[in-house]
């Protein structure tokens, strides 16, 4: 048996698995983004390392087929790269 740890948060200049990131992404009850330039798509790798590099709670505006959301909450956005 695998045990994985689920994390709540990632802190910064910590350095974190595809798959605890992918995790996160699948369990997090709260409005969470995660930016990165160098993957498209988390998975279940535990050889890719992903460095969190920036962390905001900030309200993330988008638009959609000309049509503006307005957050009702503020989006926690973790900034990631590759290492």
């Amino acid at each position: 048996m695998i045990y994985v740890e689920t994390l709540e948060e990632l802190a910064v200049g910590g350095v974190y698995t595809d798959r605890q990131i992918s995790n996160l992404l699948h369990t997090d009850r709260t409005q969470l983004m995660i930016l990165c330039d160098d993957v498209s798509k988390f998975g279940e790798s535990e050889a890719e390392r992903f460095q969190v590099i920036g962390k905001y709670e900030t309200y993330s505006h988008k638009n959609e087929d000309y049509s503006y959301h307005i957050p009702s909450r503020k989006t926690m956005v973790y900034v990631i790269e590759k290492i």
